[in-house]
């Protein structure tokens, strides 16, 4: 991608067609793409569209954080990385800034409020340093400790005869292989004999 970047659509073409019936796009996670890209496609847009307005007069939708990934630049220092922000381009001062101010996956109540925020402080912390869990968020220095309190050994008791026991309880980790060493702990301690199914492909 370059300044003068097109995107290589002929008026002629099916995609054309498409895009000149369009009506709306919406395109995601625009902070961590290049300028260029959105350069790019403007011109191509009004090219194909035949319409020398911002985007070819096709409305479009632009949504992200900025508080999150910013564009990569290929061994590019802080000024050259905010100078492929989206927010340098010569469409920004052509977009009308819209703020979501609610998060719709949270819900009501004072509780649910506070967690909202306290996410939401996150992305303006430090990115060195301690992250300091709200009062509300249980913590476990022991993982032994951590399964009794999302499978109680009680409940563990009962899961061959009763699969609703695992009905809403789950944890979530970052990586696989960690989830690999919870599920050999927690299988563990299932009552019963361990049966292998093998299957074949054939």
């Amino acid at each position: 991608m370059h300044e003068s970047s097109t995107c290589a659509v002929s008026r002629n073409s099916t995609l054309a067609e498409l895009l000149q019936q369009a009506t709306l796009v919406i395109w995601d996670e625009v902070p961590m793409q290049h300028k260029y890209c959105f350069e790019a496609v403007h011109r191509t847009l009004m090219d194909v569209r035949a319409d020398n307005a911002l985007f070819g007069g096709l409305p479009i939708v632009l949504g992200g954080d900025f508080a999150q990934i910013l564009p990569v630049v290929q061994r590019g220092n802080r000024a050259a990385i905010i100078n492929a922000c989206l927010q340098r381009s010569f469409l920004w001062p052509s977009l009308t800034v819209l703020h979501l101010r609610r998060n719709m996956r949270v819900r009501d109540g004072p509780e649910n409020e506070r967690f909202a925020v306290w996410v939401r402080s996150l992305a303006a912390a430090e990115a060195a340093g301690t992250v300091l869990l709200p009062e509300m968020i249980t913590s476990f220095r022991d993982k032994q400790q951590f399964y009794a309190r999302i499978y109680p050994p009680e409940l563990l008791a009962s899961a061959p005869h009763d699969w609703r026991i695992f009905k809403g309880r789950a944890i979530l980790t970052v990586r696989n292989n960690t989830i690999t060493a919870v599920n050999q702990d927690l299988i563990g301690q299932l009552p019963g004999d361990a049966l292998d199914f093998p299957s074949v492909d054939t």
